[in-house]
Formats: structure tokens, C-alpha cells, sequence
């Protein structure tokens, strides 16, 4: 009767030993299917906020008073920028990088600000099929840079678009043509 009931509970044991094994290699499958989730998301905020500092560098490089543009010397300047009459906020807070959690890196042209990258140089779930073009088959993180070059032929004055609409003068003739204008600049 003894030999009986400890076999039996030696096969118990290894019952629940095996389970615990199989428990455990499902959790580590879980585990790694939740890591690979994490990335993603971290790579699809990572591509947000990057465009976010992207846009708010040309917002920045667009406010600019005056005929000769200037791009930002410290990212703090895109919070609140005091060039003008009224101070503009082009971007609502300095975001955190997604991938490692600290600061943007800056991409500088000279000591001009024209862009961040992440400081992270883990390697990338995603590689190809971007919206913006420079990121495929990139093998860091670091390499996607969020960049804002001003068209060549408009560094001198602002695209029409980013011009607020102008009242006309009273008493003023209509206008003939509906191309906006900035004093200074050749008709």
C-alpha cells in the first residue's frame, strides 16, 4: 500500500512539474508577444512626437519677423517664442523620447535647431512603408531624424499659406490680384 500512494504522488509531482514548465512557457511567449507590442507602440509614438518637433521647428522658422527666417537655437524656444508682439507657443511641451524614455536628440546646422532624433540606437521593428520619406531600412533609431528644411527659393519669405490674410486698407481700390504680399518683398 505504501509503494502504491508514493508513485502515485511522485507522478503528481511530475504532473505538476510538467505544468508548471508548460505555465511557463506560455508566459514567456506572452511576454515576448507583449515586448513586441510595446515597440510597436513606442515606434508609432516616436513617430508622432517626432513630427510634432518637426512641425513646430517650421512653425517656429515660419514666425519669424522679417524677411530673414531663423531657426530655433534651443528646443525650449519652441514653448514659447517672444519674437513678435505676442508670444506663440508652437509646441505644448517638450516631450519625452518613447524609446528610452529621456531627451530628443538635436540635429543641428550649426548652432541652429532643425530637427530631433531619438538617442536610442535599438534597432527598429518597422522598416519600410513610412509617410515621410528618409526612413526605411534604417538600422537605429537614431537615424530617424524629424527634420524641417525650408524650400531653397522660399528661405526669404514665407509660402502663401503660412501668411494670415490681410484686411484691405480703408478706402483702398479692391485688389486685382490674390497673391498675398509682405512689405519689403518685390511684387
Amino acid at each position: 500500500m505504501k509503494s502504491r500512494s508514493r508513485n502515485e504522488r511522485g507522478l503528481a509531482l511530475l504532473a505538476l512539474l510538467l505544468g508548471l514548465a508548460l505555465l511557463g512557457i506560455g508566459l514567456l511567449r506572452e511576454a515576448q508577444s507583449w515586448s513586441l507590442l510595446r515597440q510597436r507602440e513606442a515606434e508609432r509614438e516616436l513617430l508622432w512626437v517626432g513630427e510634432q518637433y518637426r512641425k513646430a521647428i517650421e512653425r517656429y522658422y515660419w514666425a519669424t519677423p522679417g524677411a530673414a527666417k531663423a531657426f530655433p537655437t534651443r528646443l525650449e524656444d519652441l514653448l514659447e517664442d517672444r519674437r513678435g508682439l505676442v508670444p506663440q507657443h508652437h509646441l505644448r511641451r517638450l516631450y519625452r523620447d518613447p524609446i528610452n524614455g529621456g531627451e530628443f536628440t538635436s540635429v543641428q546646422s550649426g548652432l541652429d535647431i532643425i530637427g530631433v532624433a531619438s538617442a536610442s540606437s535599438g534597432r527598429p521593428f518597422k522598416r519600410t512603408g513610412f509617410d515621410a520619406p528618409g526612413f526605411d531600412d534604417k538600422d537605429s533609431y537614431a537615424e530617424w531624424q524629424f527634420v524641417f528644411r525650408p524650400p531653397p527659393r522660399a528661405r526669404a519669405t514665407a509660402p502663401a499659406q503660412h501668411s494670415p490674410p490681410r484686411a484691405p486698407l480703408a478706402g483702398a481700390a479692391p485688389s486685382t490680384h490674390s497673391t498675398p504680399f509682405s512689405l519689403g518683398a518685390k511684387p
